[in-house]
């Protein structure tokens, strides 16, 4: 039986301009495994600081955890064996300690990621790897979180296969050509919902600027 166009990207990220739509996508694909759902809250140790709020590299506080789920690592692990931040995998087990329980965190979440190159922590699932919570700043939490959808400003530097992208109703500083440059090619992309002529017009006028400033960088400070 053929694929549509729907359902060969509907198992791919979706890339999102809001995060309300990236939260309102994780748990509506969360809730259609049909799985037990456990909350996971991370332990706050203190005041959080600028650099922590500023930072890529850190840990939700709280996010919902089941079996099979897709996740993203939000640190850097192993940064050689791409287990670091921005890495995807699916859960595959959940671990807790004796008498311990949701919404506790976890003591590890087994993930199979999807290039993890290190050495094997099971011999029949090589791409399969204990997640255990750590602290990052001030916070202690496991460093994952739900990842169907991202916000396109979150999903900086990933380099996809093939993703579905709502880009906005507005134009905002190159945020189209920053979709495009996360897929190996066009056909990768899936632009949802379609944009208008003159959406596209406002592209071509930010493609232009754009590229005015590869060629006289000066002007960004103009």
């Amino acid at each position: 039986m053929s694929t549509t166009i729907n359902e060969a990207f509907d198992n791919d990220v979706y890339l999102f301009s809001t995060n309300d739509n990236v939260h309102n996508h994780n748990r509506k694909k969360i809730y259609s495994l049909k799985q037990p759902i456990a909350r996971s809250i991370g332990t706050k140790l203190g005041p959080v600081n600028a650099t922590e709020r500023s930072s890529h590299d850190k840990l939700d506080m709280e996010f919902l955890i089941s079996k099979n789920a897709r996740v993203m690592l939000t640190s850097n692990l192993w940064i050689e064996a791409s287990l670091l931040n921005g890495a995807l995998g699916y859960i595959k087990n959940i671990v807790y300690k004796p008498r311990s329980m949701p919404p506790e965190p976890p003591t590890y979440v087994m993930v199979k990621f999807d290039n993890y190159s290190g050495f094997p922590f099971d011999d029949h699932n090589p791409q399969i790897v204990p997640i255990s919570v750590r602290q990052r700043g001030s916070t202690i939490q496991i460093p994952l979180r739900l990842a169907w959808a991202l916000t396109i400003h979150k999903s900086q530097g990933l380099t996809l296969g093939k993703a579905t992208t709502d880009i906005g109703p507005t134009e905002r500083k190159g945020m189209t050509f920053v979709v495009v440059s996360h897929v190996k090619s066009l056909q990768g992309l899936r632009i949802m919902p379609p944009f208008t002529y003159d959406r596209y017009e406002k592209m071509k006028d930010e493609e232009s600027r754009l590229k005015d400033l590869e060629i006289n960088p000066c002007n960004n400070f103009s």
